[in-house]
């Protein structure tokens, strides 16, 4: 046995709570492939990290025969490939099959795992818990297609449960000629956070500003520090397993970061640049799911929501799916322009989340 280091995120809609499960331990990552003789001639048994080689059948729907292949077997996906160093496995036995295929899903697939769907767990194992059949009215179709309808019916067709979130928007204190930059120190150093609205899965809404002054109403909690306001949300932040924003990956939760490291309070955040320059922050322990990167997608764009919008501002993506849009940038003296503003983001992204049936969680989820 080895630790593949590989865990599963469930969601306890009992509890309303993230659970960790390990993966099977016995489970290894591999590849397949019909030569067992490495580029430099050496053997695939000689290769670091093997484990086993075995021989099996695989079916070759190109050809509509059986191909005998060898499956080798690793002690650590890295073994495969190794993104970081850029060597591996699959470089240098060739040709190979599934040495692509993250490792995650490798494992989900072998372990009849699906994302997104309902599942049992008796303390070791997942198992899935959807309703299986398939409506009388596709009874009569071709075997063929029966087939498929059997194993996919039940899986489309599984009913949405309603998960505990939170959405998330960021107001800075800015020139109206500047637009916040958490990669600039002297943006972070002059400009603190004025408000950040809350929006929850069951409606409820929580509102923090820090005053400097001018009209408040009953509708925010009002602190004259930012450093406690912040104290106050990354408490908040844990009380939800999820959290969405509308650009959050590269803005709100890199600024929140950014001013709790200067204001020298622990950040609950982890944000990080990916090879392709693009910013993935996460917040420990929970998830964070950034949909504006998610509906930028074209396919999304247009399968997912019928090419209604073009580009992917929060305030074109509103209008096209609400008819709603953002409210103008609000005079920075006054507290309650400044919280409608930022309230108004977050009812959008909710509304967004929420639309045609909570149609964007189904397409992320399934």
């Amino acid at each position: 046995m080895y630790d593949n280091g590989l865990k599963i995120i469930c969601y306890s809609e009992e509890h309303q709570k993230l659970f960790y499960v390990s993966a099977d331990r016995n489970h290894h990552s591999y590849m397949l492939t019909k030569n067992t003789v490495a580029l430099d001639g050496s053997s695939v048994f000689e290769q670091k990290g093997v484990l086993s080689v075995e021989q099996i059948m695989k079916f070759n729907a190109i050809k509509n025969s059986h191909d005998v292949m060898f499956k080798i077997n690793v002690a650590h996906p890295k073994i495969i490939w190794d993104e970081k160093s850029q060597v591996g496995l699959r470089e240098q036995i060739k040709p190979n099959w599934e040495s692509r295929i993250k490792y995650f899903a490798s494992y989900a697939y072998d372990k009849n795992i699906i994302f997104g769907l309902p599942h049992n767990y008796d303390g070791k194992d997942l198992t899935p818990a959807y309703q299986k059949g398939v409506p009388l009215s596709l009874i009569n179709a071709t075997s063929e297609k029966k087939k498929l309808i059997e194993e996919f019916y039940p899986i489309l067709n599984s009913p949405f449960n309603n998960l505990k979130y939170g959405i998330l928007d960021v107001e800075v204190e800015v020139d109206a000629t500047i637009a916040p930059n958490p990669d600039l120190v002297e943006q972070i150093q002059g400009y603190p956070i004025r408000a950040v609205c809350l929006k929850f899965s069951d409606g409820h809404e929580i509102n923090l500003m820090v005053s400097k002054g001018g009209r408040t109403d009953g509708e925010m909690i009002v602190y004259t520090d930012e450093k406690l306001l912040l104290d106050d949300l990354f408490k908040i932040l844990q009380e939800v397993p999820i959290w969405v924003t509308f650009n959050g990956d590269s803005f709100d939760l890199r600024y929140l970061d950014a001013r709790a490291r200067l204001l020298g309070i622990k950040s609950p955040f982890f944000c990080r640049k990916t090879r392709k320059g693009k910013w993935n922050s996460d917040i420990r322990g929970l998830i964070h799911l950034d949909i504006m990167s998610f509906m930028a997608e074209n396919y999304i764009r247009i399968y997912g929501f019928d090419d209604v919008y073009q580009r992917h501002s929060l305030d074109e993506i509103a209008t096209a799916l609400l008819n709603e849009s953002k409210f103008k940038k609000p005079d920075w003296n006054d507290n309650i322009e400044i919280r409608n503003y930022c309230r108004q983001d977050v009812r959008l992204v909710y509304g967004i989340v929420n639309w045609n049936d909570s149609k964007l969680f189904k397409i992320l989820l399934f």
